[in-house]
């Protein structure tokens, strides 16, 4: 079983649900920081369609206006997406050899934090290892953790609203960068 969330194989950023996607930055005040993204037909996953550019810049130094660190990255929204049926998240990436890249970056789903309005759980993981070679990441989602409700833990992996890749300046060893993402999918292998 494989659900396929996006493929920018669009024109646009808008994902395989219909969902709109888009960059953010923590701080939209900060010339030191900054996340770009488009559709790109010349470095994709295979012989046809395209990938995700991704190029970010993060702030060395923490803001000197909120005392938080630079974060920026690509969101894309799911919608109020069930995902109980499936086990892994799976996606290509590499980095950019020319522009350079952080050897991590953080991924994580984002839904409404129950009875808390305006407040969002998270489920991340810490994606290591990146090349400026294709790699397909296979990230089982038991292993991403935030979303369990002692309350209602068959609800962990319903009401999906955002899939984000995050770069954050503590964690980048490269502060200026990008990366290539391709075919992100939620799939049902039957391992956990």
């Amino acid at each position: 079983k494989r659900l396929v969330l996006h493929d920018f194989n669009r024109a646009d950023l808008n994902n395989n649900l219909r969902g709109l996607s888009g960059t953010w930055n923590l701080d939209e005040t900060d010339p030191n920081s900054e996340c770009n993204a488009l559709v790109d037909s010349t470095h994709k996953m295979g012989d046809t369609g395209n990938a995700l550019y991704v190029s970010y810049k993060l702030s060395p130094k923490q803001s000197e206006k909120n005392g938080l660190w630079s974060q920026n990255g690509f969101w894309t929204n799911l919608d109020k997406l069930d995902a109980t049926g499936y086990d892994h998240l799976k996606f290509w990436v590499k980095g950019d050899p020319k522009l350079g890249f952080a050897k991590s970056f953080k991924i994580e789903f984002k839904k409404p934090k129950p009875d808390s309005p305006g407040e969002m759980d998270k489920a991340s993981y810490i994606v290591t290892g990146v090349t400026d070679q294709w790699q397909k990441i296979s990230i089982p989602l038991n292993i991403m953790n935030g979303l369990f409700h002692w309350n209602d833990p068959g609800s962990a992996w319903k009401d999906l609203e955002e899939l984000v890749i995050s770069f954050h300046s503590r964690r980048a060893d490269v502060k200026q960068g990008a990366y290539h993402f391709d075919d992100i999918a939620l799939v049902r292998t039957g391992d956990r």
